[in-house]
């Protein structure tokens, strides 16, 4: 492919070549090799006048800033995208766009804003008959609305992008949707269907060679094993850390987190959590904030360090202070509630209404702690 891009007539089918080549390779996760021929490619695109492919190489340099954690190259990248898409008429480049956008609001935490856009991009991409667009964005929107504590409409847009991407062939976007459904079920206390999700998307993930998702599946399936009390979470944990270490900004702050949590050695525990806050002080993706520090709290509360529990629900909060989202809202609550039980200072009607709330919503995974503090286990 890479000769084939080289042999092209100069213009417009060098260049659609070179951008061809640089999404396989982005796709890889040869960001690099991938921003270096982007590089190359826009002198070409810009002396032909070519606009439709000047928005589809600034969409693809901003994927490449994405798992990097550079949110506001990100932003800038996908922004000139969708401008150039507009002014050519491009459709297709402006759904495009308009997922980069969503993406690029999601890595800064403005994940309102990011399912707006995710919705946008969606709606014009069913409409325009670009399934692959539609697929890729489709799970992301129904992770957002996982996030706003909307179980049903989470399953039911994962679950159809799924289909869809299966339905095409995007095995990237299947991947990217069993991953989240596996994150869904995790929350809704249904292992099985949770183990399923994650084994799938991690195959894919292996299949395709991409690290990034090899770590996160490997983060989902330590989380399914140490919930059926499997020892061997640790380990497989601990593996995930060794891939995500490779790009930290995209997820290894949840990865600590969620060592954490699994391990018993003290030791550990306080030199994955000193770590995974140097990670998102140094930059992260957004995801990182909310699971860094829900985990953390999961982690402190196992070894009743309740001012960790309060400190770690403090930054959560201070997190999402721009567009706070019901998840974090509530795990913010329930961390007050439980330190405070942990004090001798139970405030029971507190903790009553924060499980009626877990149970109408149908969040299974925070039950267990809120129902023992209630019962003073």
């Amino acid at each position: 492919f890479r000769d084939a891009a080289e042999a092209a007539e100069p213009g417009q089918p060098r260049l659609r070549a070179l951008l061809g080549l640089a999404h396989g390779l982005s796709v890889l996760d040869r960001l690099d090799e991938a921003a270096a021929l982007l590089d190359r490619a826009e002198p070409e695109a810009k002396a032909h006048g070519l606009g439709v492919e000047q928005s589809r190489l600034h969409s693809l340099r901003g994927n490449i800033h994405f798992p990097r954690g550079e949110i506001a190259q990100c932003v800038a990248e996908h922004s000139e995208a969708l401008k150039l898409a507009e002014a050519a008429g491009a459709m297709e480049e402006q759904a495009r766009a308009l997922g980069g956008l969503a993406d690029a609001n999601y890595m800064g935490g403005l994940f309102r804003t990011a399912g707006r856009m995710f919705a946008r991009c969606v709606e014009l991409s069913a409409s325009q008959g670009f399934r692959r667009i539609e697929a890729a964005n489709l799970s992301m929107s129904g992770l957002l609305s996982m996030l706003d504590l909307n179980f049903a409409a989470a399953l039911q847009q994962t679950k159809r992008a799924i289909v869809l991407a299966e339905q095409i062939g995007h095995r990237r976007a299947a991947m990217i949707g069993h991953h989240g459904l596996h994150f869904i079920h995790f929350e809704m206390g249904q292992p099985a269907q949770a183990l399923e999700a994650g084994a799938a998307g991690l195959d894919i993930a292996r299949s395709l060679g991409a690290r990034r998702f090899i770590g996160e599946g490997l983060i989902m399936k330590a989380l399914t094993e140490y919930a059926a009390g499997e020892a061997r979470a640790i380990e497989t944990i601990r593996a995930a850390n060794d891939v995500a270490r490779e790009q930290p900004a995209y997820m290894l702050p949840f990865a600590l987190a969620a060592t954490a949590m699994i391990t018993r050695d003290p030791d550990e525990r306080a030199a994955v959590l000193a770590e995974g806050q140097a990670v998102l002080a140094a930059g992260a993706v957004s995801h990182n904030f909310i699971f860094f520090n829900r985990f953390a709290i999961e982690a402190c509360m196992i070894v009743r360090d309740w001012a960790g529990v309060e400190g770690y629900a403090a930054a959560l909060e201070q997190s999402m202070a721009r567009e706070p989202l019901p998840l974090t809202d509530l795990l913010v609550a329930r961390a007050g509630a439980l330190a405070a039980a942990g004090r001798g200072r139970k405030d029971e009607a507190d903790l009553r209404r924060l499980i009626t709330e877990a149970k109408v919503l149908g969040w299974q995974a925070v039950l267990p702690a809120l129902e023992a503090a209630l019962a003073g286990i």
